[in-house]
């Protein structure tokens, strides 16, 4: 093997490593951001929940409403996504629940689809 070739092989397999590693560093920044909007959004719940009920209803309906129409924008309907049973409350697992599926479409690994592939660094 000539050097050419051999330096081109080289520079591919350099170029092949920069690129797992900078998907793997987003995937790793993507985690640790759902798993922090997951944390603000439970907290979030505790507080809004004054009278401790494990659930969200009237008046703490609202609050809540605004709260997640700002954290969470791109969620439309909020009663549909997280009043899972559709009785009127929102319940803390409900909340999780919702909040997991919808952080993992927002914070998806497979962001790529969406955004298109990490470029190779040259």
């Amino acid at each position: 093997m000539d050097t050419a070739n051999l330096m081109e092989k080289y520079e591919k397999q350099l170029n092949d490593d920069q690129t797992k590693f900078l998907q793997y560093q987003r995937q790793r920044l993507l985690s640790n951001a759902k798993h922090q909007m997951q944390r603000r959004l439970r907290d979030t719940f505790d507080d809004v929940d004054t009278d401790n009920s494990g659930s969200i209803m009237g008046k703490e309906t609202g609050v809540l409403k605004r709260i997640l129409k700002r954290e969470l924008p791109e969620v439309k309907d909020i009663d549909k996504v997280f009043d899972v049973d559709g009785d009127g409350k929102i319940k803390k697992w409900e909340l999780m629940d919702a909040c997991d599926k919808v952080l993992d479409d927002i914070y998806s690994v497979d962001f790529e689809k969406k955004h298109g592939k990490i470029k190779s660094v040259k």
